[in-house]
Protein backbone atom coordinates (compact mmCIF):
# COMPACT_ATOMS: atom_id res chain seq x y z
CA UNK A 1 0.00 0.00 0.00
CA UNK A 2 1.58 3.26 -1.21
CA UNK A 3 0.10 5.27 1.62
CA UNK A 4 1.43 2.91 4.28
CA UNK A 5 4.92 3.04 2.72
CA UNK A 6 4.81 6.82 2.60
CA UNK A 7 3.73 6.94 6.25
CA UNK A 8 6.63 4.71 7.33
CA UNK A 9 9.14 6.64 5.26
CA UNK A 10 7.91 10.02 6.41
CA UNK A 11 10.04 11.65 9.10
CA UNK A 12 8.49 11.78 12.57
CA UNK A 13 7.11 15.18 13.36
CA UNK A 14 8.62 17.07 16.30
CA UNK A 15 6.98 16.39 19.64
CA UNK A 16 4.61 19.09 20.70
CA UNK A 17 5.02 20.86 24.02
CA UNK A 18 2.12 18.88 25.49
CA UNK A 19 3.61 15.56 24.36
CA UNK A 20 7.01 16.43 25.82
CA UNK A 21 5.35 17.48 29.05
CA UNK A 22 3.37 14.23 29.19
CA UNK A 23 6.55 12.19 28.74
CA UNK A 24 8.31 14.10 31.48
CA UNK A 25 5.34 13.68 33.79
CA UNK A 26 5.31 9.94 33.11
CA UNK A 27 9.03 9.73 33.90
CA UNK A 28 8.54 11.81 37.04
CA UNK A 29 5.69 9.56 38.19
CA UNK A 30 7.79 6.46 37.56
CA UNK A 31 10.68 7.88 39.58
CA UNK A 32 8.27 8.95 42.31
CA UNK A 33 6.80 5.45 42.51
CA UNK A 34 10.27 3.92 42.65
CA UNK A 35 11.32 6.37 45.35
CA UNK A 36 8.14 5.70 47.33
CA UNK A 37 8.64 1.95 47.11
CA UNK A 38 12.26 2.33 48.14
CA UNK A 39 11.12 4.50 51.04
CA UNK A 40 8.49 1.95 52.02
CA UNK A 41 11.06 -0.83 51.93
CA UNK A 42 13.44 1.24 54.04
CA UNK A 43 10.66 2.07 56.50
CA UNK A 44 9.65 -1.60 56.68
CA UNK A 45 13.28 -2.59 57.24
CA UNK A 46 13.48 -0.08 60.10
CA UNK A 47 10.25 -1.43 61.60
CA UNK A 48 11.50 -5.01 61.36
CA UNK A 49 14.80 -4.04 62.96
CA UNK A 50 12.97 -2.19 65.73
CA UNK A 51 10.69 -5.18 66.35
CA UNK A 52 13.70 -7.51 66.48
CA UNK A 53 15.51 -5.18 68.89
CA UNK A 54 12.50 -4.85 71.17
CA UNK A 55 11.94 -8.59 71.15
CA UNK A 56 15.57 -9.25 71.99
CA UNK A 57 15.35 -6.83 74.92
CA UNK A 58 12.21 -8.51 76.27
CA UNK A 59 13.75 -11.98 76.39
CA UNK A 60 16.13 -12.96 79.18
CA UNK A 61 19.79 -13.30 78.36
CA UNK A 62 21.25 -16.75 77.79
CA UNK A 63 22.46 -16.98 81.37
CA UNK A 64 23.03 -19.11 83.29
CA UNK A 65 20.41 -17.66 85.62
CA UNK A 66 20.96 -18.98 89.14
CA UNK A 67 17.88 -18.67 91.35
CA UNK A 68 18.42 -20.39 94.67
CA UNK A 69 18.97 -24.07 93.97
CA UNK A 70 17.88 -23.86 90.35
CA UNK A 71 20.04 -22.96 87.36
CA UNK A 72 18.42 -21.99 84.05
CA UNK A 73 20.04 -21.34 80.69
CA UNK A 74 18.32 -20.68 77.37
CA UNK A 75 18.60 -19.15 73.93
CA UNK A 76 16.57 -18.50 70.81
CA UNK A 77 17.57 -18.34 67.18
CA UNK A 78 15.08 -16.66 64.82
CA UNK A 79 14.54 -17.99 61.31
CA UNK A 80 14.01 -14.38 60.18
CA UNK A 81 14.93 -11.12 61.85
CA UNK A 82 11.86 -11.41 64.09
CA UNK A 83 10.91 -14.60 65.89
CA UNK A 84 7.68 -16.26 66.93
CA UNK A 85 9.38 -18.04 69.85
CA UNK A 86 9.86 -16.80 73.39
CA UNK A 87 10.98 -18.05 76.77
CA UNK A 88 11.11 -16.50 80.22
CA UNK A 89 12.14 -17.30 83.78
CA UNK A 90 10.88 -15.78 87.05
CA UNK A 91 11.62 -16.31 90.76
CA UNK A 92 8.41 -16.91 92.72
CA UNK A 93 9.73 -16.95 96.27
CA UNK A 94 10.45 -19.87 98.59
CA UNK A 95 13.07 -21.04 96.09
CA UNK A 96 10.47 -21.75 93.41
CA UNK A 97 11.04 -20.80 89.77
CA UNK A 98 8.63 -20.35 86.86
CA UNK A 99 9.88 -21.25 83.39
CA UNK A 100 7.69 -20.67 80.34
CA UNK A 101 8.30 -21.26 76.66
CA UNK A 102 6.05 -20.45 73.72
CA UNK A 103 5.85 -20.73 69.95
CA UNK A 104 3.57 -18.55 67.83
CA UNK A 105 2.47 -19.88 64.45
CA UNK A 106 4.75 -18.59 61.72
CA UNK A 107 7.52 -16.06 62.17
CA UNK A 108 8.15 -12.45 61.27
CA UNK A 109 6.80 -9.13 62.54
CA UNK A 110 3.23 -10.34 63.22
CA UNK A 111 4.44 -13.31 65.25
CA UNK A 112 6.95 -11.10 67.07
CA UNK A 113 4.13 -8.75 68.09
CA UNK A 114 2.21 -11.66 69.58
CA UNK A 115 5.27 -12.92 71.48
CA UNK A 116 5.86 -9.41 72.83
CA UNK A 117 2.25 -9.30 74.05
CA UNK A 118 2.64 -12.75 75.63
CA UNK A 119 5.83 -11.76 77.44
CA UNK A 120 4.20 -8.56 78.66
CA UNK A 121 1.15 -10.45 79.91
CA UNK A 122 3.40 -12.96 81.66
CA UNK A 123 5.41 -10.18 83.33
CA UNK A 124 2.28 -8.43 84.60
CA UNK A 125 0.67 -11.65 85.80
CA UNK A 126 3.76 -12.78 87.72
CA UNK A 127 4.13 -9.37 89.39
CA UNK A 128 0.48 -9.38 90.45
CA UNK A 129 0.34 -13.00 91.58
CA UNK A 130 3.76 -13.38 93.17
CA UNK A 131 4.08 -16.51 95.27
CA UNK A 132 0.36 -17.27 94.80
CA UNK A 133 0.71 -17.83 91.04
CA UNK A 134 -1.61 -20.44 89.57
CA UNK A 135 -0.64 -22.01 86.26
CA UNK A 136 -4.16 -22.27 84.87
CA UNK A 137 -4.76 -18.56 85.55
CA UNK A 138 -1.46 -17.75 83.84
CA UNK A 139 -2.53 -19.60 80.69
CA UNK A 140 -5.85 -17.74 80.74
CA UNK A 141 -4.00 -14.40 80.83
CA UNK A 142 -1.75 -15.50 77.98
CA UNK A 143 -4.72 -16.73 75.96
CA UNK A 144 -6.39 -13.33 76.28
CA UNK A 145 -3.23 -11.50 75.20
CA UNK A 146 -2.68 -13.73 72.17
CA UNK A 147 -6.32 -13.44 71.05
CA UNK A 148 -6.31 -9.65 71.34
CA UNK A 149 -3.09 -9.09 69.43
CA UNK A 150 -3.37 -12.03 67.03
CA UNK A 151 -6.98 -11.27 66.18
CA UNK A 152 -7.79 -14.96 66.01
CA UNK A 153 -5.41 -15.37 63.08
CA UNK A 154 -2.40 -16.49 65.10
CA UNK A 155 -2.15 -19.15 67.81
CA UNK A 156 0.58 -19.95 70.30
CA UNK A 157 1.67 -23.18 71.92
CA UNK A 158 3.00 -22.80 75.44
CA UNK A 159 4.50 -24.86 78.24
CA UNK A 160 4.74 -23.35 81.72
CA UNK A 161 6.31 -25.05 84.72
CA UNK A 162 6.98 -24.24 88.35
CA UNK A 163 10.00 -26.01 89.83
CA UNK A 164 9.76 -26.36 93.60
CA UNK A 165 12.98 -27.56 95.29
CA UNK A 166 11.40 -27.85 98.74
CA UNK A 167 8.50 -29.99 97.55
CA UNK A 168 10.88 -31.80 95.18
CA UNK A 169 8.42 -31.52 92.34
CA UNK A 170 7.73 -29.79 89.05
CA UNK A 171 4.16 -28.68 88.33
CA UNK A 172 3.35 -27.92 84.71
CA UNK A 173 0.73 -27.17 82.07
CA UNK A 174 1.00 -27.63 78.33
CA UNK A 175 -1.07 -25.77 75.76
CA UNK A 176 -0.34 -27.80 72.65
CA UNK A 177 3.44 -27.50 73.10
CA UNK A 178 6.04 -30.18 72.42
CA UNK A 179 6.79 -32.16 75.58
CA UNK A 180 10.08 -31.29 77.30
CA UNK A 181 12.31 -33.99 78.71
CA UNK A 182 13.24 -34.64 82.31
CA UNK A 183 16.79 -36.01 82.23
CA UNK A 184 18.06 -38.06 85.15
CA UNK A 185 21.50 -39.57 85.51
CA UNK A 186 21.62 -43.08 86.97
CA UNK A 187 24.56 -45.36 87.66
CA UNK A 188 24.26 -46.84 84.19
CA UNK A 189 22.90 -44.14 81.90
CA UNK A 190 20.82 -41.00 81.46
CA UNK A 191 17.09 -41.67 81.63
CA UNK A 192 14.58 -39.54 79.73
CA UNK A 193 11.01 -38.91 80.83
CA UNK A 194 8.71 -36.82 78.63
CA UNK A 195 6.58 -34.28 80.51
CA UNK A 196 3.43 -34.74 78.46
CA UNK A 197 0.60 -32.32 79.16
CA UNK A 198 -2.90 -31.84 77.81
CA UNK A 199 -4.27 -28.55 76.53
CA UNK A 200 -5.08 -26.59 73.37
CA UNK A 201 -2.96 -23.83 71.80
CA UNK A 202 -3.62 -20.30 73.04
CA UNK A 203 -5.38 -17.60 71.03
CA UNK A 204 -7.20 -19.95 68.68
CA UNK A 205 -10.63 -19.36 70.17
CA UNK A 206 -10.81 -22.96 71.38
CA UNK A 207 -10.90 -23.32 75.19
CA UNK A 208 -7.38 -24.13 76.36
CA UNK A 209 -8.51 -26.33 79.27
CA UNK A 210 -4.97 -27.26 80.38
CA UNK A 211 -4.53 -29.72 83.21
CA UNK A 212 -1.96 -29.07 85.90
CA UNK A 213 0.30 -32.10 86.27
CA UNK A 214 3.19 -32.77 88.58
CA UNK A 215 6.20 -35.03 88.72
CA UNK A 216 8.79 -35.59 91.41
CA UNK A 217 12.35 -34.40 90.85
CA UNK A 218 15.63 -34.94 92.62
CA UNK A 219 19.10 -33.48 92.84
CA UNK A 220 20.85 -33.20 89.49
CA UNK A 221 17.70 -33.62 87.40
CA UNK A 222 17.49 -31.46 84.29
CA UNK A 223 14.51 -30.35 82.25
CA UNK A 224 15.04 -29.61 78.55
CA UNK A 225 12.43 -27.44 76.82
CA UNK A 226 12.48 -26.72 73.10
CA UNK A 227 10.28 -25.45 70.28
CA UNK A 228 9.35 -27.49 67.22
CA UNK A 229 11.93 -25.60 65.16
CA UNK A 230 14.53 -27.83 66.83
CA UNK A 231 13.08 -31.18 65.77
CA UNK A 232 11.90 -29.81 62.41
CA UNK A 233 15.32 -28.45 61.45
CA UNK A 234 16.30 -30.02 58.11
CA UNK A 235 19.57 -31.03 56.54
CA UNK A 236 20.36 -30.15 52.88
CA UNK A 237 18.54 -33.33 51.76
CA UNK A 238 15.37 -32.22 53.54
CA UNK A 239 15.53 -34.75 56.39
CA UNK A 240 14.28 -33.29 59.70
CA UNK A 241 16.35 -33.58 62.87
CA UNK A 242 13.44 -35.35 64.53
CA UNK A 243 12.54 -36.32 68.07
CA UNK A 244 14.48 -39.59 67.93
CA UNK A 245 17.73 -37.80 67.20
CA UNK A 246 17.06 -35.46 70.10
CA UNK A 247 16.42 -38.38 72.44
CA UNK A 248 19.55 -40.14 71.24
CA UNK A 249 21.55 -36.96 71.80
CA UNK A 250 20.26 -36.56 75.36
CA UNK A 251 20.81 -40.22 76.22
CA UNK A 252 24.45 -39.91 75.19
CA UNK A 253 25.08 -37.18 77.77
CA UNK A 254 27.96 -37.74 80.15
CA UNK A 255 26.18 -38.55 83.41
CA UNK A 256 29.14 -37.13 85.34
CA UNK A 257 28.94 -33.78 83.53
CA UNK A 258 25.21 -33.23 83.37
CA UNK A 259 25.04 -29.43 83.57
CA UNK A 260 22.71 -26.90 81.92
CA UNK A 261 25.44 -25.29 79.76
CA UNK A 262 26.68 -28.69 78.59
CA UNK A 263 23.21 -29.93 77.68
CA UNK A 264 22.14 -26.65 76.08
CA UNK A 265 25.26 -26.39 73.92
CA UNK A 266 25.12 -30.06 72.97
CA UNK A 267 21.56 -29.73 71.68
CA UNK A 268 22.37 -26.57 69.75
CA UNK A 269 25.53 -28.00 68.21
CA UNK A 270 23.76 -31.26 67.36
CA UNK A 271 21.00 -29.45 65.48
CA UNK A 272 23.52 -27.17 63.74
CA UNK A 273 25.59 -30.17 62.65
CA UNK A 274 22.47 -31.81 61.24
CA UNK A 275 21.50 -28.69 59.28
CA UNK A 276 25.03 -28.47 57.84
CA UNK A 277 24.49 -24.87 56.80
CA UNK A 278 20.94 -25.39 55.56
CA UNK A 279 18.82 -22.29 56.37
CA UNK A 280 16.48 -22.32 59.34
CA UNK A 281 12.90 -23.08 58.38
CA UNK A 282 11.55 -22.09 61.79
CA UNK A 283 12.71 -20.37 64.96
CA UNK A 284 14.73 -22.53 67.36
CA UNK A 285 14.59 -22.15 71.14
CA UNK A 286 16.27 -24.35 73.75
CA UNK A 287 15.97 -23.93 77.54
CA UNK A 288 17.57 -26.12 80.21
CA UNK A 289 16.99 -26.02 83.98
CA UNK A 290 18.62 -28.05 86.74
CA UNK A 291 17.84 -28.65 90.40
CA UNK A 292 21.02 -28.76 92.46
CA UNK A 293 19.79 -29.40 96.02
CA UNK A 294 20.46 -32.84 97.51
CA UNK A 295 16.97 -34.28 97.77
CA UNK A 296 16.62 -37.97 96.87
CA UNK A 297 13.23 -38.98 95.55
CA UNK A 298 11.77 -41.60 93.28
CA UNK A 299 10.34 -40.69 89.91
CA UNK A 300 6.57 -41.10 89.89
CA UNK A 301 4.13 -41.06 86.97
CA UNK A 302 2.58 -37.68 86.19
CA UNK A 303 -0.70 -37.15 87.98
CA UNK A 304 -3.32 -34.46 87.76
CA UNK A 305 -3.49 -32.02 90.64
CA UNK A 306 -5.66 -29.08 91.59
CA UNK A 307 -4.75 -25.91 89.72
Amino acid sequence: DRRAIDDEAAPRRPLSFLERTAERLAEALLHARMARRAGERAALAREVQLAATVQGELLPGKGPHVIGDITVIGSWQPATRCAGDFWCVYPLGDGRVLVAIGDVTGHGVASAMVTAAAIGACDVFVRRSGSKLQLTELTEALDTAVRRVGGGQLAMTCFAAVIDPRAREIRFVSCGHTAPYLCRATDKAVELHALVGRGNPLGSGVPTAPRVLQRSIQAGDLVVWYTDGVIEAKDPAGTPFGDRRLQHLLKRLDKNRLTPPQVHDLVQSGVAAHRAGHPLADDETVVVAQLSVPAPASLEPSREVAS
